[in-house]
C-alpha cells in the first residue's frame, strides 16, 4: 500500500467519516496502489495544473513530441469513455438524473474498456472530462479526478490535473439579457500518454468528477457567471492514437474545446456564417504542409471523431469529413450521416450518451491529392461541441515485401525482399534503415544486403538486442546508410541472415523485418519519419509429429498418443478405438490439425473444421481395407515451410434415436394447433416454449405416463433409449379478469361491484339505474354539486338554491341569501323566517309543477294587452311620445331582450317586464354500459340485463390474453338537450301582419344536445330530434290590437326522447305616436323623429342626447351603423368558449380584483382570438 493511500484512510478515520462504502472504496483503491506500481504513476500536484478556462475555442492538441498539432504514420483515432453523473439543478432543489458508482466509497465512479485491433500500441493519449463545475486552480473540489488503470498489464491509481480547461460561452449580443458571459460546460484535458502506454489496452475507471448543484452558482448572468438552473453533467473519454503496422500511413489531427452554438440568426447574426447551415456548424481544419496530401491514386479512406454535449435534443447533429485540393478550394465532403445520444464506434452504440453524443467513424473514401482535411458537425443548434478529430491516408509509396525463415543442415536461414512499387517518381523513404528482428533462440552467424542487385552500395550493419515485454531478447540487425537511406521508386533491397540455433529445446522460430524512414513525396522531403513504413515476418516449425487420439465426449475408455519422425512417407497404423459411450455407437475417426483447427476431408485437402460439413470429413477405419495404414507427406503439413504437428483423431459416435410428440390441446404450439413429432439423437436438447391458447393460462405441460427423455425449465432431452416416444400434453387455465364499473361522469348513490369473471364464462351486466345519477342544469353537469349540497333542487328538479362561487353564500334564484338559521334575506333587505320561506317554496314547487303539465298546453299561455300604454326612462331621464307618422315605413324589426338592459320584473310600473325563469335541473338517462372508446356516445355497447360471453367482452377490450386485468364498463347517459333564448319584441303592426311565426321565434333562438350534436335545427328530424313550439297559434299575436305580451314554450326533444322547454315572453309594441304624457321616457330614439321638432315628435329643446356633444356623437354612429348594417365590433363566441370564460371568472375573479393583469389576459385569450374582422 502506498503511503498516499494509507494517509487517505488515517484522515478518513480522524474525522469520524469512514462508512461503508466509503471504507470499501478506499480499500479498492488501496489494493489498487498495492498490486502495481509504475514511476508512470508517480505523485502529482495542482502546481502544474491550467491556470485558467479559455472560453468559446476549439484548439488543435500536441500529437507529437515536438508539439506539431499533426502526427504522420500508420496511425489511427480511438477512443472510450463513460458517464458518471447527470442532473437537474435548480432553485427547489437538485434532481438526479443518473449516478454511476462502478468504485465504492467515491462520489462518482465508472469504467469503460479501451480495446482496439490486434497488433496496437498506443502512441498519444488525452483524457478529456467535462462538467458544468467551475474549474479553480487551487480548488481540490474542482481540479481533478481520480484515473485508474486496470488491465493485464496491472492497475495503478493517480489524481489527474488538467494540462488545458476550456468552457463555452452562451451569451449573445443580439438578445436582450443575455449579452454577458454565459460560462456553462468546462473541458478539462490531461496528456496521460506515459500512463495509457504503460498499461495498454484494457478497463480504465475516472472517478470523482467535481459535480455540479445549485448550491454551486456563482456571480450571475449580468456578472458573467454560471446562470442557475439547467442540466449538469460527469464524463470523459480517453482518446488515444494508436500505431498499427497493418494500418495505412495517415496524418491525423485532434481539436479540443468547448465551444457553444445557438445555430440561430437571431442570436448570432452572421458572426459564424452568412447560411442557417455555417451558422449551426462547427469545424476542424488541418492544412498539410511540407509536401503532404492525401492519396494521389487508388482509394483513400480516413476517420472522423467528434464529441457533442446535446444541451437542446430538438435538434440531431450530422457528422462529416472534407478535404480540399488546397486552401480556399472546393470541397469533397464524405457526409457520415445522422449521431444520436450515446457513445458509438462505426455505427455501433457500445454506451449510453446520457444526453451526449459521441462518435468515432471509419470513413471508406475521401479525395486524392488534397492538402487540407479535417472535420465538422452541422446542425449543432444550442449544443456544445467538445472535439472533432479526423485522420486521413497520405500519399505514401507502396512496397511489395516478403520474409522467409527456412531450416538447412540445421540452421535457420531468414531471407527478405523489399521493392518500392510506387506509381509516382521521386517517392519513398530518405535517411532510412532496415531492421531485422530475428527469434531470441537465434544467433546471427553472417549475412549480406543488396541494393539494387549490387552488394556494394555503401550500406552499413549495426547489431543490437531488442528486450521484448516478456523479458525475450531478440538479436537485431539494422542496416543504415548507402542505398538503403535512400529508398525511392523500382529500388530493391534483399538480404539474407543465417543463423545458428541456441536453443535446441526450440521447435518453432518466428522472424520479423521492418523498414523506417523520413517520407519523401514526389521529389518533396516532407519532414515526417515514419516508423514501420513496411513490415513483413516468417517463421519455420522443426519437423515432429504427434498422433493422439480424443474420446469426442466418451465416458470411459482410454487410448495412448504416439510421437512420430517426419521421414518422408511415413506410415503408422491407426489404433482399434477402445472408448466406450453410453447410448451410443463407434463409427470412425475423423482427423484434424491441431496447429490451424482444419479437419482433414476427402477431397484430400485441409479445411477449417468450423464451417465444414461433416459428410465431407474423410472417415479413418481401424483395421479396414482403406484404412489399415495412412501417410504422413508433406501435404499434412499446416503451413508451407513447416514441418510439425500434432493430429487428432477424434472418435466419432452415432447416437441412438427417440421420438417426441406435443399436444396443445386446444392451443397453438410453434404456430401449429395439431399434434406434432419430431425424432432426435440421444441427448439433443430442445427448446420446447410454453403454447398459446386465446383466453387461457399455460398451466404446464403433462406427461405421458411412461416418459424416457428429461424435460427442465423449458428443455427436453432426448432418451438415450432407443426407438421410444414421450408425449407432452398442454394444460391450460382459463383466464380470469375483474368486471370494473364506472359512473363515467355519474355519480355513485349506491355502488356496484366489481365482478370476477372468466374467460370461459358468460356474464349478465347490472341496472345501473337508481345506483347511478348525474344532473345537468343548461347543458352543464352540476351532478357533484348537487350530491354536496351546493345546488339544492326540489321534487320537479327545480333549483331552490345554489352557493355563490365568489362569496360561498347559498343564494335563491331570485337573489336571495339562505342564512344558517335557514331564513332568507330576500334581495330589498326583508327576512323571511325559515317556515314561511319552507311555504313560498313548497308553493313555488307546487306551482312550478302545475305549469310543467300544462306549459306545452296552447291554453297555458299567458296573453297580455295592458290598458295604458306606458314609456320607458331614457338615459336622460325625458320622456316623450311617438306621434304616429303616415306614410313611413316602420323600421322596427324584432329586438331580442338582453337580461342587463330590462329592469326588474317585479317592479309593478313596468307590468311587460321579464318574470324570473325557473332553474331546472334534468336527470341523465342510464342507456347502458360502453367501453372507454365508446364513453363519450350515448349509444351502449350493450344494455342492462345483457347476458355477454366473457370471450367477446375480453376480445372488444383487448385484453383476452392479459389474465388478471381489469375491464372497466363506462355508464353511458343520455342527457336531457336544452335551449338559449331571450325574450323578443315585436311591433303591433308585425303581429297584426302575421310576421310572428313559430319559424321567426326560433330564427333567435338555439336548441343543444351533448349526444345528437349542436345545434338541433327548427323542425322535426329523421332521427327523432325536433326543435318547435308545439302550442304555437298565428292568432296569439294577430288578435293584438294594442301593447301586450305572450308566452311562448320553446320545445326540444332528442333522439332518445329526453324533452326540455324553455318559456319566453314576446312583447307586442305599439309604435304609434300619442300625445306627450307630462313626465315619462322614451323607450326608442328614431332617428326620423331625433331629426323632426319637438312640435312634430322630436326631442325636447334641452335633451341631453341633443346638447350633450358625446351622446350626440355617440347616437349618430349608431343611426350611422342602423343605416349600412355594420357594428363597431363583433365577437363570436361558441359554447365551449362561454365555459371556459365562466371558469375564467371563477378562478381569477371579476376585474382585477384578485390580480392587476386578469382583464389584460381576459381580452388577450377570449376576445382578441374571437373578434369577426
Amino acid at each position: 500500500m502506498t503511503d498516499r493511500s494509507a494517509e487517505l484512510i488515517q484522515q478518513s478515520i480522524q474525522k469520524g467519516m469512514v462508512q461503508v462504502g466509503r471504507l470499501l472504496g478506499l480499500l479498492f483503491l488501496a489494493w489498487i496502489s498495492m498490486v502495481w506500481v509504475t514511476p508512470v504513476y508517480a505523485a502529482t500536484s495542482s502546481a502544474s495544473a491550467a491556470g485558467s478556462a479559455v472560453i468559446n475555442v476549439m484548439e488543435g492538441q500536441p500529437l507529437m513530441q515536438d508539439g506539431g498539432n499533426t502526427a504522420v504514420g500508420r496511425y489511427a483515432l480511438n477512443y472510450t469513455g463513460n458517464t458518471n453523473f447527470t442532473g437537474l439543478a435548480q432553485s427547489s432543489g437538485d434532481i438526479e438524473s443518473f449516478r454511476s458508482v462502478a468504485i465504492p466509497g467515491t462520489q462518482n465512479s465508472s469504467v469503460a474498456t479501451l480495446s482496439s485491433d490486434s497488433g496496437s500500441t498506443v502512441v498519444k493519449a488525452y483524457l478529456v472530462w467535462e462538467t458544468r463545475r467551475k474549474y479553480d486552480r487551487y480548488d481540490e473540489a474542482t481540479n481533478h479526478v481520480t484515473f485508474i488503470s486496470a488491465t493485464n498489464k496491472g492497475t495503478g491509481m493517480i489524481n489527474i490535473y488538467p494540462d488545458r480547461v476550456y468552457v463555452d460561452n452562451r451569451n449573445s449580443r443580439y438578445v436582450s439579457g443575455w449579452e454577458a458571459d454565459r460560462p456553462r460546460i468546462y473541458t478539462n484535458v490531461a496528456d496521460v500518454s506515459n500512463i495509457v502506454k504503460a498499461y495498454g489496452y484494457g478497463n480504465y475507471y475516472v472517478a470523482n468528477i467535481p459535480e455540479f448543484h445549485i448550491a454551486n452558482v456563482y456571480g450571475s448572468s449580468a456578472a458573467g457567471g454560471d446562470t442557475g438552473g439547467g442540466g449538469t453533467m460527469a464524463r470523459w473519454q480517453l482518446i488515444v492514437v494508436e500505431e498499427n503496422t497493418s494500418y495505412p500511413v495517415r496524418a491525423v489531427t485532434l481539436s479540443i474545446g468547448s465551444t457553444f452554438r445557438f445555430g440561430d440568426y437571431d442570436w448570432e447574426r452572421n458572426d459564424y456564417g452568412y447560411d442557417e447551415a455555417t451558422r449551426a456548424m462547427i469545424s476542424m481544419r488541418t492544412q498539410l504542409g511540407s509536401g503532404l496530401k492525401t492519396k494521389s491514386y487508388g482509394g483513400a479512406s480516413g476517420q472522423v471523431l467528434a464529441g457533442i454535449e446535446a444541451t437542446n435534443e430538438r435538434y440531431t447533429q450530422q457528422l462529416e469529413i472534407f478535404t480540399q485540393p488546397y486552401a480556399d478550394g472546393a470541397e469533397s465532403v464524405y457526409n457520415v450521416g445522422l449521431i444520436t445520444d450515446g457513445i458509438w464506434k462505426n455505427g455501433q452504440r457500445i454506451q449510453s450518451g446520457h444526453g451526449s453524443v459521441f462518435s468515432l467513424v471509419d470513413v471508406p473514401t475521401i479525395a486524392n491529392s488534397a492538402t487540407v482535411f479535417g472535420g465538422r458537425v452541422t446542425g449543432v443548434h444550442w449544443n456544445t461541441c467538445l472535439f472533432i478529430g479526423a485522420a486521413v491516408d497520405i500519399a505514401f509509396p507502396d512496397f511489395s515485401s516478403r520474409q522467409t525463415t527456412t531450416l538447412s543442415d540445421g540452421k535457420v536461414i531468414v531471407k527478405g525482399t523489399i521493392t518500392n512499387v510506387s506509381p509516382q517518381q521521386s517517392t519513398g523513404i530518405y535517411d532510412g534503415n532496415l531492421t531485422v528482428t530475428l527469434d531470441p533462440s537465434l544467433a546471427v552467424e553472417n549475412y549480406q544486403i543488396t541494393v539494387n542487385g549490387s552488394s556494394t552500395s555503401g550500406a552499413a550493419v549495426r547489431q543490437d538486442s531488442y528486450t521484448d515485454e516478456d523479458g525475450k531478447i531478440h538479436p537485431v540487425l539494422t542496416f543504415f546508410g548507402g542505398g538503403v537511406s535512400s529508398f525511392y521508386k523500382g529500388d530493391k533491397i534483399e538480404y539474407t541472415v543465417t543463423c545458428q540455433i541456441r536453443n535446441s529445446g526450440a521447435t518453432r522460430f518466428d522472424n520479423r523485418d521492418a523498414f523506417h524512414g523520413y517520407l519523401q513525396s514526389e521529389g518533396v522531403p516532407t519532414g515526417y519519419w515514419i516508423n514501420q513504413a513496411w513490415t513483413s515476418s516468417s517463421y519455420v516449425v522443426t519437423p515432429a509429429y504427434t498422433i493422439s487420439y480424443a474420446p469426442n465426449g466418451a465416458t470411459a475408455g482410454s487410448m495412448e498418443s504416439k510421437r512420430t519422425g517426419a521421414a518422408q512417407n511415413y506410415q503408422f497404423k491407426l489404433d482399434s478405438c477402445r472408448y466406450s459411450w453410453q447410448g451410443h455407437k463407434f463409427e470412425y475417426y475423423a482427423v484434424v490439425r491441431s496447429s490451424d483447427q482444419k479437419v482433414y476431408c476427402r477431397d484430400h485437402t485441409w479445411k477449417p473444421l468450423t464451417g465444414t460439413k461433416k459428410e465431407d470429413w474423410c472417415p479413418f477405419y481401424p483395421n479396414a481395407v482403406d484404412g489399415v495404414t495412412h501417410v504422413i507427406s508433406q501435404s499434412w503439413t499446416p503451413l508451407a515451410g513447416s514441418a510439425s504437428d500434432t493430429f487428432v483423431f477424434y472418435a466419432q459416435w452415432q447416437l441412438n434415436e427417440s421420438t417426441l410428440k406435443i399436444d396443445p390441446n386446444g392451443g397453438t404450439w410453434q404456430g401449429s394447433t395439431a399434434v406434432q413429432s419430431f425424432t432426435e439423437h440421444y441427448g439433443t436438447a430442445k427448446s420446447i416454449p410454453d403454447p398459446v391458447r386465446t383466453g387461457y393460462t399455460f398451466s404446464g405441460w403433462v406427461k405421458s405416463e411412461t416418459f424416457y427423455g428429461k424435460l427442465n425449465n423449458a428443455v427436453y432431452t432426448f432418451s438415450e433409449k432407443d426407438g421410444v416416444t414421450d408425449v407432452l400434453t398442454a394444460s391450460w387455465t382459463a383466464n380470469s379478469y375483474t368486471l370494473h364499473f364506472d359512473p363515467n361522469d355519474g355519480k355513485e348513490q349506491m355502488s356496484i361491484d366489481d365482478i370476477t369473471i372468466t374467460y370461459d364464462q358468460e356474464v349478465v351486466l347490472p341496472d345501473a339505474t337508481g345506483q347511478y345519477i348525474r344532473y345537468t342544469l343548461d347543458g352543464e353537469d352540476i351532478t357533484q354539486h348537487v350530491l354536496d349540497g351546493t345546488i339544492v333542487l326540489d321534487d320537479a328538479g327545480r333549483v331552490v338554491m345554489m352557493m355563490d362561487a365568489d362569496t360561498g353564500l347559498m343564494m335563491t334564484p331570485t337573489g336571495g341569501v339562505v342564512n344558517e338559521d335557514g331564513s332568507i334575506t330576500n334581495p330589498d333587505g326583508s327576512v323571511a323566517d325559515p317556515e314561511a320561506a319552507d311555504a313560498d317554496a313548497s308553493d313555488e314547487s307546487t306551482e312550478a309543477l302545475e305549469e310543467e303539465v300544462t306549459e306545452a298546453d296552447a291554453s297555458g299561455k299567458a296573453v297580455e294587452e295592458p290598458k295604458k300604454e306606458t314609456t320607458e326612462p331614457d338615459v336622460s331621464g325625458e320622456s316623450m311620445e311617438v306621434p304616429e307618422a303616415s306614410g313611413v315605413e316602420e323600421d322596427i324589426d324584432v329586438q331580442v331582450a338582453e337580461p342587463e338592459e330590462t329592469e326588474d320584473p317585479e317592479e309593478a310600473e313596468n307590468p311587460t317586464a321579464d318574470p324570473v325563469p325557473d332553474k331546472k335541473a334534468y336527470a341523465s338517462v342510464f342507456m347502458g354500459w360502453a367501453l372507454e372508446d365508446g364513453r363519450e356516445s350515448f349509444i351502449p355497447q350493450w344494455t342492462a340485463g345483457t347476458s355477454i360471453a366473457v370471450a367477446d367482452l375480453t376480445n372488444a377490450a383487448g385484453v383476452t390474453d392479459q389474465n388478471g386485468a381489469t375491464i372497466t364498463l363506462y355508464a353511458v347517459w343520455d342527457d336531457c338537450p336544452w335551449i338559449v333564448a331571450e325574450n323578443l319584441y315585436y311591433t303591433l303592426t308585425q303581429a297584426q301582419s302575421g310576421y310572428i311565426t313559430d319559424s321567426e321565434i326560433l330564427s333567435h333562438a338555439t336548441a343543444y344536445d351533448r349526444e345528437d350534436g349542436s345545434p338541433i335545427e327548427p323542425g322535426f328530424h329523421e332521427n327523432g330530434t325536433s326543435f318547435s313550439i308545439p302550442d304555437y297559434q298565428a292568432s296569439d299575436f294577430t288578435q293584438f290590437r294594442r301593447e301586450g305580451s305572450c308566452t311562448e314554450n320553446l320545445t326540444v326533444v332528442d333522439s332518445t326522447g329526453s324533452t326540455y322547454y324553455k318559456q319566453i315572453t314576446v312583447y307586442v309594441i305599439d309604435t304609434t305616436a300619442v300625445a306627450v304624457e307630462p313626465e315619462g321616457t322614451t323607450r326608442f330614439i328614431n332617428e326620423y323623429y331625433y331629426n323632426q321638432p319637438e312640435a312634430n315628435g322630436g326631442l325636447a329643446a334641452d335633451s341631453i342626447w341633443l346638447t350633450d356633444p358625446e351622446y350626440a356623437a355617440a347616437l349618430q354612429t349608431a343611426f350611422a351603423n342602423s343605416r349600412n348594417g355594420s357594428a363597431e365590433e363583433v365577437y363570436e363566441f361558441s359554447h365551449e368558449d362561454i365555459l371556459a370564460m365562466k371558469q375564467f371568472i371563477d378562478d381569477n375573479g371579476f376585474g382585477n380584483t384578485r390580480s392587476d393583469d386578469a382583464l389584460t389576459r381576459f381580452y388577450n385569450q377570449f376576445m382578441a382570438p374571437n373578434k369577426v374582422e
